[in-house]
Formats: structure tokens, C-alpha cells, sequence
């Protein structure tokens, strides 16, 4: 038999892993969301006050100017056709806020050829909204900007930025 404490941490741990598809759910759902057209639905996975940064130099303020967004000119001019291609995702999780570091690719469509428009890695924070998640913030950098490289350490386990052995070449 299980003692309380034992399931008392299944349950701590089981809610861990619950949050976490939880968030990469969202994060699939923008990409569902912005290559539908749906500004009203995307807009919902942000907060009011949620902030997004598209290569330090696109601010997009709050749940409204997301909503904006999907309906501007440079983002109607890939639809219908694109794909934005989301993950995978490293999640972590602290209490009712969480981190999310991954990367989304995205492919359009043009006279019947596919190709790669943006490749990005992100950084997301979440909060809970009672019983879900929602973007709070949002940091993205073009992958052939050498900045880039600082969100996916980020995404690095601790053992992973550990200095290499002396028997281990750095490449």
C-alpha cells in the first residue's frame, strides 16, 4: 500500500507532466491558430499584457496586438498555404508560471513550391489562468542570427553546460 506521502508526490508529479502537455498543447495551437487566420483565436492563448519580441526588433504588445497581427499585411500575405511547424519543445515548470524553449518552422506555399520562410527558436513564459496556460511573454530570433544560440542553451539540462572534461575535444 502507498503511503499519503507517496501519492502525495505522484500527484506533484503527475500534475508536472499534465502542465507540461498542457503548454505544448498552446504552443501548437498558435501555430494551428495563426496559419487558419483565426486573429480572435490566437489572440486568446496570450494575456493582455503579454509581450512579444520578434528579432529585438518587432514589439508586439498584449493579447490585442496579436490579434492585430494575424490580420496584418506581411501575415495574410502567407496565407493561406503556410505552416508553422512547432517544436519540440524543452518545458519547464515552477508552481503557475513556466518556461518553454523550442523552435518553430515555418513553411509556405508559393505557385505549388514549399519552402522554408522563417526558421526561429523561441522562448516562452506561461502563466496559469486558473485552469490553463497562456503566453505571457514571447522572445524569437531568426536561427541565422548568432543570438539565437543563447535561447537554445537555455534549453541545455545543467550537465550539458558543465566545462568538457580534459579528454573531450570542443568543437
Amino acid at each position: 500500500m502507498l503511503s499519503d506521502d507517496r501519492i502525495a508526490a505522484l500527484e506533484r508529479r503527475l500534475r508536472v507532466l499534465e502542465d507540461e502537455a498542457d503548454i505544448r498543447s498552446v504552443l501548437v495551437a498558435y501555430g494551428f491558430g495563426v496559419d487558419s487566420g483565426d486573429a480572435a483565436g490566437t489572440a486568446a492563448l496570450y494575456s493582455t499584457d503579454s509581450r512579444t519580441v520578434i528579432d529585438s526588433s518587432v514589439i508586439i504588445d498584449g493579447a490585442r496586438g496579436i490579434h492585430e497581427m494575424v490580420l496584418g499585411t506581411e501575415h495574410q500575405a502567407i496565407l493561406p498555404g503556410c505552416a508553422h511547424v512547432m517544436g519540440p519543445f524543452d518545458v519547464e515548470v515552477v508552481g503557475d508560471t513556466a518556461r518553454a524553449i523550442g523552435y518553430a518552422t515555418t513553411f509556405t506555399r508559393d505557385e505549388g513550391e514549399i519552402s522554408v520562410w522563417r526558421q526561429s527558436v523561441n522562448r516562452w513564459h506561461l502563466v496559469r489562468d486558473s485552469d490553463t496556460w497562456i503566453i505571457s511573454q514571447r522572445e524569437s530570433r531568426n536561427l541565422s542570427d548568432p543570438s539565437a544560440a543563447d535561447l537554445l542553451r537555455l534549453g541545455l539540462p545543467p550537465v550539458a553546460l558543465r566545462p568538457p572534461e580534459n579528454d573531450i575535444e570542443e568543437r
